[in-house]
């Protein structure tokens, strides 16, 4: 009997085996390898900037980089140093931006500054460089928030952190319009966390959006007026109150004290920050979905913007 057990258990043992083996042999006999050629993408130019009412003319010209190209950082080889740089306003040439490597970047040869109720376009040429441009059009002037309140230490944070609220109230133009707030200490780093319900407020650069009070970053305060066009409308912000700090700064006999930039900026600007908050948020994660940011250069990559801005400070 014992002898009739084992003899089972052996071939039942063995047939396991078998058939172990046979599906191994199957899975491999399915598998093919394959070699994945990426085609080298030709390098085009990159055109960033971002110019407020009333500023100077200036550029970032750089190229793209292919899949296939090593990337070494803390080098600026990717900086395109050679290019042609005109700038219209209302489609007529208004000035030519000329590369200052003391600044890393082209700069106005005639002292222009951009104007309001215009239109302006940026055009780049290179040696090996297809052509590329953009344009923009300049928002309508930026009504300052009409009050901007601060109570101290009025909630408490999660981690039982003493939170102060800032009440901003705007008064909206008519049309659509979109917005972009950004909190500066006053030593002009971003708030590093702002707190906030409103629903208007995109969700963009938080770990949940989920999140009943999400944390968000200082300067990237996105939202539109479709909620409140051509009213007013106060948004309640809270944060830690040492984002409130002001000090006296000695060289200047002046005391530094927190702001607020509000800015008008148009709809493919606020599709770019949205995007690009997208990308950033990835942060390496090779199973994320992949996100595409936001360009409006023709033959080339990168952004080009005007907006509005007006600028408060916060007084505690």
């Amino acid at each position: 009997m014992h002898n009739l057990f084992h003899s089972i258990t052996t071939v039942r043992f063995i047939s396991i085996a078998m058939i172990l083996v046979t599906i191994t042999s199957i899975m491999m006999a399915c598998q093919k390898e394959i070699d994945i050629k990426i085609p080298n993408e030709p390098s085009r130019l990159v055109i960033n900037a971002q110019w407020e009412q009333n500023r100077l003319f200036s550029a970032r010209i750089s190229r793209s980089v292919s899949v296939n190209e090593p990337i070494r950082f803390n080098e600026d080889r990717f900086t395109v140093k050679n290019a042609l740089v005109l700038v219209k306003q209302n489609n007529i040439v208004v000035d030519t931006l000329r590369w200052d490597s003391a600044r890393a970047g082209y700069f106005t040869i005639r002292n222009r500054r951009t104007g309001l109720n215009a239109s302006y376009g940026i055009e780049v040429s290179a040696p090996g460089f297809p052509s590329a441009s953009a344009v923009s059009t300049m928002p309508a002037v930026i009504t300052r928030p009409t009050a901007i309140t601060i109570r101290r230490n009025v909630r408490t944070g999660s981690n039982n952190e003493l939170l102060s609220e800032i009440a901003v109230t705007i008064r909206d133009n008519p049309g659509a319009d979109f917005y972009l707030l950004r909190f500066k200490t006053a030593f002009g780093q971003p708030f590093d966390c702002i707190f906030s319900t409103e629903s208007e407020i995109e969700k963009i650069e938080i770990d949940n959006p989920l999140e009943p009070n999400p944390c968000f970053r200082g300067d990237r305060i996105l939202f539109t007026d479709r909620n409140f066009n051509s009213n007013e409308r106060t948004l309640l912000f809270y944060t830690n109150d040492s984002n409130l700090a002001e000090f006296d700064d000695a060289p200047t006999q002046t005391k530094k004290r927190p702001w607020l930039e509000c800015l008008y900026i148009n709809e493919s600007y606020y599709r770019y920050i949205k995007s690009s908050s997208a990308y950033e948020g990835i942060n390496g994660n090779s199973l994320a979905e992949p996100v595409n940011v936001t360009t409006n250069v023709n033959g080339g990559y990168g952004f080009f913007t005007t907006f509005t801005q007006a600028i408060d400070t916060l007084r505690r």
